[in-house]
Order: C-alpha cells, then sequence, then structure tokens
C-alpha cells in the first residue's frame, strides 16, 4: 500500500512546511506533492523542500480546491491524504494512517484533528464507523484519505467553484465526500489522531453572505435534511452575528444553480 501526501500551499507558507517534513516521513510515504500558489520570491523555501524529494508544483493562478485537484491528479500512490500548511504531523502519526488502512477496507477514511502535540482534540467527534450524510458535515479535509482508484474510477474532485480564494469560500470538503455518498462508496471514520493544527482563530471568522450561498447550496444537495439545516444555520448565524438577512442568502444558494 502507497501514500501520498498532497498539500495546499501558499509561498508565505512554506517556512511551516519545512519545520516539519524530514527524511524519516519522506521514507514512510510514497510521495509529498506541495501545490505552491502566490510562490514568487519564496524560491529558497521551494528549493529547501525540493531538496528534501518532495515534489513542487508551481501553479500561478488561486483556489483551495484548485490546488487539490493539481495534486490529485499528480499523485501516483494507492491513497492520498490531503493537508494544508499549517499544520503538524510526524512518522508515528503516518504510521497510524498506514496501519488503519490496511487493517481495514473502505473508499474513504477519516481520522482526527488534536489542537496541540498533547493530543487534546480540535472538535468534537462521532464514534460511527461509517459516515453518512449528516456525519460529513463535521470533517475538515485535513482528516481526510481517499482511495485514488476511486478518483480514477468515478473521476470526482473538488468543485473549484467553492473553498478558500473562489467564489463560494466553503463546504468544498462536504461537497467533495457527498459525491462519493451518492456513488454508494464508504466513508470510514477511524478514531486516531493524524495531525494537529494549533491555529483555531481560524475557525471563527464572521461568516460572508457567498458562504451562506455555498451553505444553501450545499443543503439542496442533502435532500430532505437540507431544509432542517437551513432553519438551523439561519438561527445560528442570527444568534451569533445578528445578520438578519442570513436566509436570504441561504435561499440563494439553495436555489443556485452549477
Amino acid at each position: 500500500m502507497t501514500l501520498s501526501i498532497i498539500i495546499s500551499a501558499l509561498g508565505s507558507n512554506l517556512n511551516k512546511i519545512n519545520h516539519w517534513i524530514s527524511s524519516d516521513i519522506l521514507e514512510k510515504v510514497n510521495e509529498i506533492i506541495i501545490v505552491v500558489q502566490n510562490s514568487k520570491g519564496y524560491e529558497k523555501e521551494i528549493n529547501i523542500l525540493k531538496n528534501l524529494g518532495c515534489k513542487l508544483i508551481i501553479d500561478n493562478k488561486i483556489g483551495l480546491s484548485r490546488s487539490r485537484n493539481i495534486g490529485i491528479k499528480n499523485s501516483n500512490s494507492d491513497y492520498f491524504w490531503i493537508l494544508d500548511d499549517d499544520i503538524y504531523t510526524d512518522k508515528a502519526m503516518i504510521d497510524s494512517i498506514i496501519g488503519s488502512i490496511e487493517d481495514n477496507v473502505s473508499d474513504i477514511y477519516t481520522f482526527r484533528i488534536a489542537k496541540n502535540k498533547a493530543g487534546e482534540l480540535y472538535k468534537k467527534y462521532s464514534n460511527k464507523k461509517y459516515l453518512d450524510k449528516l456525519h460529513i458535515l463535521r470533517v475538515s479535509s485535513i482528516e481526510i484519505v481517499v482511495s485514488k482508484k476511486i478518483i480514477n474510477k468515478y473521476s470526482i474532485f473538488f468543485n473549484e467553484k467553492f473553498g478558500i480564494g473562489s467564489e463560494y469560500p466553503i463546504c468544498e470538503e462536504t461537497l467533495f465526500l457527498l459525491e462519493h455518498l451518492n456513488q454508494g462508496l464508504k466513508i470510514m471514520h477511524i478514531p486516531k489522531v493524524i495531525v494537529v493544527h494549533e491555529d483555531l482563530s481560524a475557525r471563527f471568522k464572521p461568516i460572508v453572505n457567498n458562504a451562506l450561498i455555498a451553505q444553501g447550496y450545499l443543503c439542496k444537495k442533502l435532500g430532505i435534511i437540507g431544509f432542517a439545516l437551513i432553519i438551523r444555520w439561519y438561527f445560528r448565524v442570527l444568534i451569533k452575528y445578528r445578520k438578519i438577512f442570513a436566509i436570504r442568502y441561504l435561499i440563494r444558494g439553495y436555489r443556485l444553480k452549477i
């Protein structure tokens, strides 16, 4: 079984990747693919990673989903793991991924994130073994390990209209997983920490109108449970941000045709 690590990165964050990638980690995986956007001026950091043995792809456009798709298309392993440029992982956590895949059978695996190296969990997790449409709502992209075989068979990629740097800045990982569920594929949750994400501030930014549109669009894709989610998300935004007209954007997203 071979594993690729795919990292979407900005040039300004390449030094963060340099802090955890080592020869030991490169020996555990088949390849580390780093797709770099806004790379101008960071040639030194790029060369350090290249000299370590990472595969660097320079992308002159922007968009997180675009970056991930480029990495997926260039992956040559049995499985790929999606990462961002502001995380930490190590050899032991990668061993945990490989061992879990070898001991189980699924099309996609999700794992857990810690908010510090002590292992304190980043968020609450369900102990449900196989995830359904409701449970994928809480999955973060850096928890996901995917079989490349199913990508080759079904050609399911990230929708590049969604995700940071695109028109609709959220919901890209949920839409990605939902497409796999709609094909009858299995998503298994393994209750093991595989990555540390210490920057909690990224989770608590005021929601923008296009993010509400993205949520409305996702609700449409979720079918009957989408109606209940629109109401739930509306009251959450109303209470937290006092956005009285948020329902207008949620409905606009529900009617969105892409």
